[in-house]
């Protein structure tokens, strides 16, 4: 019975004292897993956008490539010549330059472009979330 009694006022003890560093480690362990988070996602963005980047430089040159395969500057410079005869085919003149756009390649362009411009927002965004989570943790170890 001795025991018993011993048993019980030591659960309560522990029952009526709650560990004071608990919530402090805690907040520790959630800033140091979103602070991995946040070095995951820069490197992941970082490698996107190096990735559109150096795929952006061909993909420039093939453009470039296709728009003088095409016509298409040829077509323009009708546009610029001073010929009465442009009013009356001016219909025809815009087909044509429709017509000889390399669209496949001014998409290849532009997607990669916007990869490379959404993942520069995204990793600065990271960086400032970063430094408020490192703003954030200097404040509790203070």
């Amino acid at each position: 019975m001795g025991m018993n009694k011993s048993l019980k006022s030591v659960f309560q003890k522990t029952i009526d004292e709650p560990n004071r560093e608990l919530a402090f480690n805690i907040w520790e362990k959630l800033l140091i897993r979103n602070k991995k988070i946040t070095y995951f996602k820069i490197g992941a963005f970082s490698v996107f956008g190096t990735l559109s980047l150096v795929g952006l430089v061909p993909t420039i040159n093939t453009l470039a490539v296709e728009f003088s395969k095409s016509g298409f500057y040829e077509y323009l410079s009708l546009l610029f010549s001073n010929n009465g005869e442009l009013a009356s085919y001016w219909k025809e003149l815009t087909f044509s330059l429709a017509e000889s756009l390399p669209v496949t390649e001014i998409i290849y362009t532009l997607l990669l472009v916007f990869v490379l411009f959404l993942s520069i927002k995204f990793v600065t965004k990271q960086i400032i979330k970063n430094r408020l989570v490192l703003t954030g943790s200097s404040i509790l170890s203070i």
